[in-house]
């Protein structure tokens, strides 16, 4: 199974990844020696939105780069969702002044070592509905060399604040039950759906750097192998086959967003106690290893460089089970943090 990364909220209960789903979406793939393990590779070689002169003169600042729809990129997310499987009709969005003036708030908030990485590689945000997701990123390349992307983003599902959006897409692999799982990623009062919309843009944005800094295989290989990348090394093999398994057999089953829930109650000793034994920061960026970088990255950003919380709980009548700390900054993650620490000082 494969997917392209996006985030999806609770109003679209489907396997994904987006790349990864961003929670995680899965796609059944063809044979490797057919076309190899990469099915969106013939989209990303040729389609007319991965072509750089669509983005020439761009504003100076990100958060300026903002359009609706056009058909174009229509047609794109429509060839996307066709490899996904999904069935949604993406349409512009009819009032994007609101949006707008979130995404300056956003710019507020960030460090200016992050504003500095988007104003270089996130060369559009487009406004949409029906995209299939919350947030969707694309790649841009000039001849053969990714230099950017696009971030598309779904204002119909940006419509809970941040620590509700978190809570339901970490709850999403699991049936309700006798164990209440919540997750806390600001504080009041800016637990507002600004925020949740910087987290979910920093996720895709962590994928489209992922690509322009060679941190990941490009979207334009036919077969993509994860082991040659030095973040992705001793951990990954190819997008979805982790060399932790042994050791973390349950991953596997996890499956964000799935209409086939598993049931936490008795089964939460079997992922959280063994994620925290592992490099991987949160449980989504053990989905696959294109969401280990972006999951990372965002957890860079927002525990590291913006010095926020970031707080799981597990209660079962109202006694704590099990609580955890976003792994970035944790021993378990200091190859991942290593590597982040250069990476911004080779980005400034």
């Amino acid at each position: 199974m494969h997917l392209f990364p996006r985030y999806v909220l609770e109003k679209h209960f489907r396997i994904l990844w987006i790349l990864t789903a961003l929670s995680s979406f899965f796609f059944c793939k063809p044979s490797s020696s057919a076309i190899g393990n990469n099915p969106y590779f013939e989209l990303f070689a040729n389609h007319k939105i991965t072509q750089s002169g669509r983005y020439q003169g761009p504003e100076k600042n990100w958060e300026t780069r903002i359009s609706t729809l056009d058909s174009v990129e229509q047609n794109f997310i429509f060839e996307l969702n066709k490899i996904d499987g999904f069935e949604d009709s993406p349409q512009p969005e009819t009032d994007p002044e609101i949006w707008k003036n979130r995404l300056a708030l956003v710019r507020k908030n960030l460090p200016a070592s992050i504003n500095s990485i988007m104003d270089q590689i996130l060369l559009k945000v487009v406004f949409c509905r029906n995209l299939g997701g919350t947030g969707v990123s694309s790649f841009v390349y000039d001849s053969q060399r990714p230099i950017g992307g696009v971030v598309f983003l779904d204002t119909e599902m940006l419509n809970q604040t941040a620590n509700d959006w978190i809570t339901a897409k970490e709850n999403s692999p699991f049936r309700s039950g006798s164990v209440d799982l919540k997750l806390k990623i600001e504080r009041d009062p800016k637990n507002d759906i600004v925020s949740a919309l910087e987290y979910i843009l920093l996720h895709e944005v962590g994928h489209i750097l992922s690509v322009t800094q060679k941190i990941v295989p490009d979207f334009r290989d036919k077969n993509r192998n994860f082991s040659k990348h030095e973040f992705s090394k001793g951990i990954w093999e190819t997008e979805t086959e982790s060399l932790l398994d042994p050791d973390f057999p349950f991953r596997k089953r996890i499956r964000f967003y799935t209409k086939e829930p598993i049931d936490l109650s008795s089964n939460w000793d079997r992922i959280y106690p063994i994620l925290i034994t592992t490099p991987f920061p949160t449980l989504y960026s053990a989905m696959n290893g294109d969401d280990f970088f972006a999951e990372s990255f965002v957890s860079y950003v927002h525990t590291i460089l913006q010095n926020k919380i970031w707080n799981l709980e597990l209660r079962q009548n109202k006694k704590k089970l099990f609580e955890m700390e976003n792994g970035i900054g944790e021993r378990r993650c200091k190859k991942q943090k290593e590597f982040l620490d250069r990476l911004f000082q080779k980005t400034r």
